[in-house]
Order: structure tokens, then sequence, then C-alpha cells
């Protein structure tokens, strides 16, 4: 019979989970409006920036589908303990 995983050596093979990165897309979106002294064309800083804002949406969800998917390990191996 298969060995059933604990919950803490699962957290401790889990990739590494960056720090919240809008901080960084703040300052990013910042030093666009004059990158490098030279201003950019209104839609170019427009278009740069809407991409931005998609990156932080992006990284805001793939950070809530991990705490969601750690919820239902964590519970599913509770349940696995109380059957045991």
């Amino acid at each position: 019979m298969a060995r059933k995983p604990k919950l803490s050596t699962l957290k401790k093979q889990a990739p590494f989970v960056p720090d919240f990165t809008c901080d960084d897309i703040d300052k990013v979106i910042r030093e666009l409006d004059c990158y490098f002294g030279v201003p950019l064309k209104r839609v170019t800083l427009y278009n740069l920036k809407r991409k931005l804002e998609k990156l932080r949406k992006a990284n805001d969800r793939l950070r809530q589908s991990g705490v969601y998917w750690y919820e239902i390990v964590k519970d599913l191996l509770s349940d696995m303990k109380k059957d045991k």
C-alpha cells in the first residue's frame, strides 16, 4: 500500500513562490513615463501600461489558484488522516 503524503513534506517539495510583484509593476509604469529621458508616444505608453496591468491580474490569479489548491490538498490530507 502506498504511503500517504504529509502536508509538511509536500510543502517542502513545493516550488518557490515569489514575492508580490505589484510594487515592481508600479515602479516600471512610473519609469515608463520618461524612458531614458525620452518621452514615449502616448499610444506606446498606454499599450505598455495595459500589458503590465494584465500581468498584474495574471499574477494575482496565479496566487489565488495556489491558495485554492493548497487548501484542497490540506483538506484531503486531513480527511485521509481521519479515515485512518
